[in-house]
């Protein structure tokens, strides 16, 4: 949750207008603390964003652009409670099929078409913690058993990230946090866990700088040391990049005592007791629980 000061620095909406909108059109938030003072949940700030994007750059004035909100609420809820739970899995499925099979066949067009279709029936959190997650999970999976090239997985990845980039943004960061950095080693060229993991930590509220695939060792010093950076996340998916890791690690923990790591990947299966101690594990449950013991204060 929270306060409208705040929601004020994250929509780039003035606090005097958001007071406006919500005596005119009752955009109020959806809480108050006893003292009555606002506070904002993800979704009102979500809301407040839509709209300034509708009068800003679709260019409806405020009134029709609250009518159009409360139009897309009314039919995400109608999609909702006119279906089945077992119909909507099965939409869900077939949505998930055609976005699969469009990146599978390189088309970027189709897969946009798909994509776009999912932010038409769900809310923009919907996609980002369901869809696109999921569709990353099947991907890799996908690879790993040798049921696609390494050339489409390089392809559906890095569309999917091309979206992910823009569409984080809806979450606000936490200065709270320190800033992580995310990459896998030289040689690791598979990125999927890693566009997850740091899905996770951005939903978290944790801004993450995401170097990728393939990152080379030169220059990490130079990064971290310029962007403040506290948390270096790593991926690997081949266990004979451990060596090589516990390296990096090594001489990054000399250069910067209080930097912090995390590890994970299919790479880290019977990892060495050397590196179990940042071992994440491969669930979101893991990284809940590691997030919670780590950071929640």
């Amino acid at each position: 949750m929270y306060p409208i000061k705040k929601v004020s620095e994250l929509t780039g909406i003035p606090a005097v207008t958001i007071r406006a909108w919500e005596r005119r059109y009752g955009l109020g938030p959806s809480e108050r603390t006893e003292g009555g003072h606002r506070l904002y949940s993800e979704n009102d700030v979500l809301d407040l964003k839509w709209l300034k994007k509708q009068t800003e750059e679709v260019g409806v004035n405020i009134s029709q652009a609250v009518q159009l909100l409360a139009q897309r609420k009314q039919q995400a809820e109608k999609a909702v409670t006119s279906s089945s739970s077992r119909e909507l899995q099965e939409l869900d499925l077939k949505r998930m099929d055609t976005l699969y099979e469009s990146l599978i066949a390189l088309d970027s067009n189709k897969a946009s078409e798909a994509l776009e279709l999912s932010f038409a029936v769900w809310p923009i959190e919907t996609v980002l913690q369901n869809v696109l997650p999921q569709l990353l999970h099947r991907i890799g999976d996908e690879w790993e058993k040798g049921n696609i090239s390494v050339a489409q997985e390089h392809f559906a990845s890095n569309w999917i990230m091309h979206r992910i980039s823009h569409l984080l943004r809806v979450f606000p960061v936490d200065k709270t946090y320190p800033r992580a950095l995310a990459l896998c080693p030289p040689g690791e060229h598979h990125q999927v866990g890693l566009l997850l993991f740091t899905l996770f930590l951005r939903r978290k509220g944790m801004d993450v700088v995401y170097l990728g695939p393939d990152t080379p060792e030169n220059g990490l010093d130079k990064v971290i040391t310029d962007l403040n950076i506290g948390l270096v996340c790593i991926s690997i998916t081949r266990p004979d990049l451990q060596r090589a890791v516990r390296e990096l690690i090594s001489q990054l923990t000399t250069e910067h005592p209080g930097l912090k790591f995390v590890i994970g990947g299919q790479g880290m299966l019977n990892a060495p007791e050397s590196l179990q101690n940042w071992n994440i594990g491969h669930s979101s449950a893991l990284w809940d629980q590691w997030f919670d013991l780590e950071w929640m204060r």
